[in-house]
C-alpha cells in the first residue's frame, strides 16, 4: 500500500494552507481546559541516569523540563501535542541517527527531547506564528530517516472498524499520530502505539498519562491522522537505542497448527515464496512488523502471517520428557526420531521441535540432539544401566 503526497499542484497548495491554519487551532490547550491534564514533575525530581529509552513513551508536553519552550509565539506546553507525538515517534523508529543529531545540535541520543525537536523546528522556521508545524515536510529535513507519508481521514469512526484500518496502515510500516477531540471539545494529538484483540487501542498521550485511548477520550478517534515511517516499523520497541531494539513482545517461537501450510514470503506483502511450513512445524520470529512476522535462517530470510501461528508455551520440561506428559517412555522416543528424520530435510530455522522440546531431548547431556540420545533413550527406559 503506497501513501503518497504531492504539492506540485495549486490544489494541494490550497489544502495545506487551510490545514495548517485549523492545525494552529487544534494544536492549542486552552488554560481553562489545562485542569484536564496531568502535569509533569520538574526536572530537578528526574534523574539523570534515566534513559530517554525508559520514559519517551510517556513524554509530555506539560513536563517542565521543557513545557515552556517556544513554538512560534506559544509554547510546547500549550502547543506542543503534535511535536512531541512526533519526538516519541522519532525514538520509537529509531530514526535518530548520526546526520538528525547533527542537524539539531547534539552529540548523543540521550540528549533529545521534545525541546530539542522544538528548537530545531524553531531553527529552520518551522513553525507558524500560532505555534502549528508549517509544513509536514520539515521533519524529514530534520530527521532525514523519517518518511513523511500523508495527512488523512480514517474511513471510520465506529472502534473495530478504526482498530482494523489501524492494524492495517501499521503492517505496511506507518506510524499513526492522530486526533482526538477532549472533553471541552478541542483537538489534540496522540501517538498511536498500536491496537489489542478487543479493539481498545493503545496511545501515548503527550497531555495525560493514560494509555488506553478510550478511557483518555470517549469519543476516541476523530477522523484526522498522519502517517510517516522511521528506521524501524511501529511494531519494533526502541529501548536501548543505536542498531539496537528489544522486539521481546513480539519475537519469539512459534508453531504452524493442525490445519493447511502456511507460506513465507520474501517480502510483506508477498514477493516470492521463500518456504512452505507444514502442521507442528517450529520457526522463531526475530521481529514483527504488524501482523507479519521476520524469520531469519541460514538458508532463508522471510515474512509469515503471525495470525495463522501459535506461539510455543513457555514451560520448564525434565530431561527425556519431550512431550512433557510427566513421562519418560515411548512416546518420547518416537518425537525424537521424528526429529531427527526430518532434520535433513527440513530448512534451516525451521524443526519439529521447540527449543524447550529439543533441551528436554537432550538426555545424554552432551549439548546435541542425535542418535546417541536414541541409544540413551532405549537404555533409561528399558533400566539398561
Amino acid at each position: 500500500m503506497q501513501y503518497l503526497h504531492s504539492q506540485h499542484n495549486s490544489g494541494k497548495k490550497i489544502f495545506s494552507v487551510i490545514s495548517t491554519f485549523v492545525m494552529s487551532l487544534c494544536f492549542m490547550i486552552p488554560t481553562s481546559s489545562m485542569a484536564d491534564y496531568t502535569e509533569t514533575d520538574t526536572e530537578s525530581e528526574v534523574s539523570e541516569s534515566i534513559s530517554i529509552y525508559d520514559e519517551y513513551l510517556s513524554w509530555s508536553q506539560l513536563d517542565k523540563r521543557w513545557g515552556e519552550t517556544p513554538m512560534g509565539y506559544s509554547t510546547i506546553r500549550h502547543s506542543g501535542c503534535l511535536l512531541t507525538s512526533l519526538a516519541i515517534m522519532a525514538v520509537h523508529s529509531d530514526s535518530i541517527d548520526d546526520e538528525a543529531m547533527a542537524n539539531m545540535g547534539i552529540s548523543d541520543i540521550e540528549q533529545f527531547n521534545p525541546a530539542v525537536l522544538a528548537n530545531a523546528y524553531t531553527s529552520v522556521n518551522g513553525f507558524t506564528s500560532g505555534g502549528a508545524i508549517a509544513s509536514w515536510g520539515t521533519v524529514n529535513q530534520l530527521i532525514p530517516q523519517i518518511e513523511w507519508g500523508k495527512d488523512d481521514y480514517f474511513a471510520s469512526t465506529e472502534k473495530s472498524a478504526v482498530a482494523d484500518e489501524i492494524r492495517q496502515i501499521q503492517s505496511d510500516g506507518w506510524h499513526i499520530i492522530a486526533r482526538v477531540v477532549t472533553s471541552n471539545g478541542g483537538c489534540h494529538w496522540v501517538y498511536i502505539q498500536g491496537t489489542a484483540d478487543d479493539d481498545n487501542i493503545i496511545i501515548s498521550d503527550p497531555a495525560k498519562q493514560e494509555s488506553d485511548l478510550y478511557s483518555a477520550y470517549p469519543n476516541g478517534l476523530q477522523g484526522e491522522y498522519w502517517l510517516l515511517k522511521g528506521k524501524n516499523p511501529p511494531s519494533v520497541n526502541s529501548s536501548k537505542g543505536g542498531n539496537d531494539a528489544d522486539t521481546s513482545e513480539v519475537s519469539g517461537e512459534y508453531f504452524v497448527p493442525n490445519g493447511e501450510p502456511v507460506t513465507i514470503y520474501s517480502e510483506i506483502d508477498g514477493g516470492s515464496v521463500a518456504a512452505t511450513l507444514t502442521s507442528g512445524n517450529v520457526i522463531s520470529i526475530s521481529e514483527c512488523s504488524g501482523n507479519y512476522g521476520l524469520i531469519e535462517s541460514a538458508d532463508f530470510t522471510g515474512w509469515i502471517d503471525v495470525n495463522l501461528l501459535t506461539e510455543t508455551e513457555k514451560v520448564e520440561q525434565i530431561t527425556g520428557d519431550i512431550n512433557n506428559d510427566g513421562n519418560v517412555d515411548k512416546y518420547d522416543i518416537a518425537l525424537l526420531n521424528t526429529y531427527l528424520q526430518q532434520k535433513s530435510l527440513l530448512p534451516d530455522g525451521v524443526s519439529t521441535l521447540s527449543a524447550a522440546e529439543l533441551s528436554a531431548a537432550d538426555i545424554n547431556y552432551d549439548g546435541s540432539v542425535d542418535s546417541q540420545d536414541v541409544i540413551a533413550y532405549i537404555r533409561a527406559i528399558n533400566n539398561i544401566y
